[in-house]
Parts: C-alpha cells; structure tokens; sequence
C-alpha cells in the first residue's frame, strides 16, 4: 500500500508541477467560479527535493516497522532487544514524520498528519503487550490529539484508548478521558 500512497503523491506532484510551469491543470471551485490552482505558489527545486527525500525516509521507516512488527508479534517477542529496537525505529519514524510535515510546509504542500501513523499504532500495540498500559495510553492519547486516529480497528484510536483505559490501575487524567468525547 505505501508504494500506491507513494505514487499518489508523486503524480499529484507532477501535475502540480505541471499546471505551474503550463497552467494547464486546475480545478473548479465548487463554491464559486474561480479556478483554483492545484501547484504550489512557487516552485524551488532545491525545497521540492528536500521535502521527497523526507517523504521517502518516513515511509520507508514506516515500512521497516510494520516488517518488524510482523515478526516480533509472530514470534511473541515483546519484550528484550527486537522490542527495544523496534520501540526506537518507531520514535525515530515519528521525528521523520513531524520533519516531513514541515519540508512538506515549506514547498507549500498539505503537511496535515495521516490518519494511519504506523509508528503511533505499533508502539501503542506493543507497549499493551509489555503490560505497560499507562504508557499505551499517553501514546494513544498522543495520537488522537496529533489527528492519528485510524488504526486498523473499527474503533478505531478512540476505540483502543477506552479498551487500555479499563486496563489501567491508576486514574486516568481528565484530559485523556475527555478524548473520548
């Protein structure tokens, strides 16, 4: 799938480059008859590059997590070194993200957050399995308020923090309850 979201991405690139150098592709404005360029205002190589270089670290790492994840929950290893390492890449992946998000800003691009972020879901996933339900929670909390919030589930974050919540043995602040709202 992150070959498809990859190639998306790239081709929605192109026409934007395309459509500002040509003029040639714009879209319609539903709520008037202006036409709405779909390009960034001002195209810098040197910004664009940058900012495809960050998209292809973070999804890359995406794709080594979810590998990693893969055989660590096949194995049943969650805890001891392939947990750690697996931890650490996740923490990494989401500075890569939060660096993409901001290459992405600066060639004036969408740089919103994706609903899915593999590392957020991995580390929630993993941290319920080391028994660790309190960090399960601060990290599913972080995800919602970052706009993460699809995980795989039909619950979806939402669903998976009010599930870690019945798990906890110690009282859940107010503000991460308030989540579930």
């Amino acid at each position: 799938s992150i070959p498809v979201i990859q190639t998306i991405f790239y081709g929605g690139l192109i026409m934007g480059l395309l459509d500002k150098l040509f003029g040639t592709n714009t879209k319609s404005n539903a709520k008037s008859n202006t036409t709405k360029s779909t390009a960034p205002t001002q195209y810098n190589p040197s910004t664009h590059d940058n900012m495809v270089q960050a998209m292809n670290k973070y999804f890359e790492g995406k794709e080594e997590i979810d590998s990693k994840w893969s055989v660590i929950s096949s194995l049943k290893h969650f805890n001891g070194e392939r947990a750690a390492e697996l931890e650490q890449l996740c923490f990494e992946n989401l500075k890569d993200l939060y660096v993409m998000r901001k290459a992405q800003k600066q060639a004036k691009y969408d740089n919103s957050i994706p609903p899915h972020v593999a590392a957020y879901v991995r580390l929630v996933m993993l941290y319920e399995k080391q028994e660790r339900y309190m960090d399960a929670v601060n990290m599913c909390a972080k995800a919602i308020r970052a706009g993460a919030i699809k995980d795989g589930s039909k619950g979806m974050m939402k669903g998976r923090l009010a599930r870690l919540i019945k798990k906890v043995e110690t009282t859940v602040p107010e503000d991460i309850l308030n989540l579930l709202d």
